[in-house]
């Protein structure tokens, strides 16, 4: 059942998107890599976990590897040229205080800036990874006595993913132990139907379960409530 708006409406067709079929468009991945907050011990195992997305790239697959620091959504099937990519990115040096509402805003509006991008773009599932700390990419509204509210910008990324049909991820970096209690069962990731996998080492295990979520979807229409 479909509903919207508080009505139930009609599905017209539903079509089973079979990654075994060769017809079928390739996955379009974008790697939203931190290189502004983390800590530089953590830089090479951000890296490390990019490569294993790059090496997992399919013949129809695009992705696209970017940093926080405003770089252009360059999607190519190239393997050489997303890994060299990935080694240019760095941590970035920061100018001044780091307010926790500006970088949160920063990381909303990039990712609404990303989904725009591919509403246009032809091909299969869509993805977006954020490779950083869960505290920023899966909750980045801080409390209201840090800073400003963000639910504008929050409210407007959600409208973006949404349209462009995107789930959005995190893989926080820092592994078992390195995170207070926080599940990610209610952050920004969840809502748009992605997961946040956070206090595991097994970063390879969750690359391959978003790999593997995004090689099989379907697609409905409905009609026009």
């Amino acid at each position: 059942e479909v509903w919207i708006g508080g009505y139930r409406v009609p599905i017209e067709t539903l079509t089973v998107v079979d990654p075994a079929d060769g017809g079928q468009p390739g996955r379009l991945i974008v790697l939203l890599l931190d290189d502004t907050t983390l800590p530089p011990g953590l830089i090479p195992r951000v890296k490390e976990i990019a490569r294993h997305f790059v090496d997992r790239v399919g013949p129809r697959d695009e992705m696209a590897v970017v940093g926080l620091n405003g770089d252009a959504m360059e999607l190519t099937g190239d393997r050489n040229q997303l890994l060299r990519r990935v080694e240019t990115i760095g941590l970035m040096q920061a100018t001044g205080v780091q307010r926790l509402d500006d970088i949160g805003a920063h990381v909303l509006k990039t990712v609404t800036v990303l989904s725009r991008e591919l509403v246009e773009r032809p091909g299969g599932r869509k993805a977006i990874v954020g490779i950083g700390p869960a505290s920023l990419f899966d909750t980045p509204i801080p409390n209201p006595i840090v800073g400003r509210d963000l639910r504008p910008e929050w409210t407007e990324a959600m409208r973006a993913t949404a349209s462009a049909g995107t789930h959005f991820y995190v893989i926080d970096p820092g592994g078992v132990g390195t995170l207070p209690a926080f599940s990610g069962a209610s952050g920004f990731a969840r809502e748009t139907g992605g997961h946040t996998f956070l206090n595991t080492n097994d970063f390879k295990g969750a690359a391959d379960r978003i790999l593997e979520e995004a090689s099989n979807h379907y697609v409905i229409t409905v009609a026009d409530p």
